[in-house]
């Protein structure tokens, strides 16, 4: 497998669901967590990321199911940028099983660049680029001129209790 960062996570029984597999919300979970080691192995990180008032919200995932994780197994998810949008990165993601090297879940993610302050899409930064490229050794495929494929992150306004400008950024 071609990755250029792996998260590495035994399944626990609090990851099962009744049927005694991967609870399928959980393989998003993995995707994060792989993310968040990606963000680091680059050297932006979470803290360099609010130092520089930005974040990568979730703006769109996909997961393909192809076989089923059980407890005691021991799962690996890679993930790798795929594309650079304007305002959007994709993650393409792989879990597989460590010792059989069978694929579990692959899936893809487009991730948001977004202003801390203002909750709104801005445009990647060169210097998030580098340390892409940097990371996976060649140079990504940025389409800065091209429309970008990410749809704007959604928020609801007709809920009473729920004040959008108060909305705090994941992922």
């Amino acid at each position: 497998m071609d990755y250029p960062v792996t998260y590495e996570r035994k399944v626990r029984f609090s990851d099962s669901d009744a049927q005694g597999i991967v609870f399928n919300g959980n393989y998003l979970t993995y995707f994060d967590d792989t993310i968040t080691d990606y963000l680091e192995a680059t050297g932006i990180g979470c803290d360099e990321m609010t130092r520089r008032v930005i974040d990568l919200v979730l703006g769109r995932a996909e997961v393909d199911f192809r076989a089923a994780g059980q407890i005691g197994d021991t799962l690996v998810t890679g993930a790798k940028v795929v594309e650079i949008g304007r305002t959007s990165v994709i993650f393409e993601m792989h879990t597989w099983d460590k010792p059989t090297g069978q694929t579990v879940a692959e899936g893809r993610l487009i991730q948001v660049m977004v202003d801390h302050r203002t909750h709104r899409p801005t445009p990647v930064p060169d210097w998030f680029v580098d340390a892409v490229e940097r990371l996976q050794r060649s140079p990504s495929r940025r389409h800065a001129t091209a429309p970008d494929p990410s749809p704007e992150p959604t928020r609801r306004t007709s809920s009473p209790t729920l004040d959008p400008g108060k909305l705090r950024p994941g992922g």
